[in-house]
């Protein structure tokens, strides 16, 4: 069976998608939101003051990606965005300093291999 990676890339080099892209430079500023980002900068500095800097090897371990699911359940009752700006830099902050793995989603292997990423962001050889 086919993976959903292994079904989309057939289809786009079928021809499929014929829907001609604007330039990349064009598509990297469309394609993102400068206020969203601003609100996410903002509420990290803010939370050096409280919880510290990021990467700091003294702040205490946090149930980050629990959080999120609890901050996401609330957003789908009050719709309140600020939450999705929370749960973002939740997931900023994970990705930086959990003890995840990076597994891209191609899981054929083909394209991408697994790599280690430590506590400091950092991605191993």
């Amino acid at each position: 069976m086919k993976t959903v990676s292994e079904h989309i890339r057939a289809r786009l080099l079928l021809g499929v998608c014929k829907k001609k892209l604007p330039p990349l430079e064009i598509l990297r500023k469309s394609e993102w939101s400068a206020p969203f980002e601003m609100l996410m900068r903002n509420r990290l500095i803010m939370g050096c003051f409280r919880y510290g800097r990021m990467h700091d090897r003294d702040k205490p371990n946090w149930d980050r990606v629990g959080r999120a699911f609890a901050e996401l359940e609330l957003y789908m009752k009050d719709r309140n965005k600020e939450r999705l700006v929370d749960v973002a830099n939740m997931m900023l902050l994970e990705f930086e300093e959990g003890s995840g793995v990076w597994r891209p989603s191609d899981d054929t292997g083909l394209h991408t291999e697994e790599r280690q990423v430590n506590t400091f962001g950092e991605i191993a050889p």
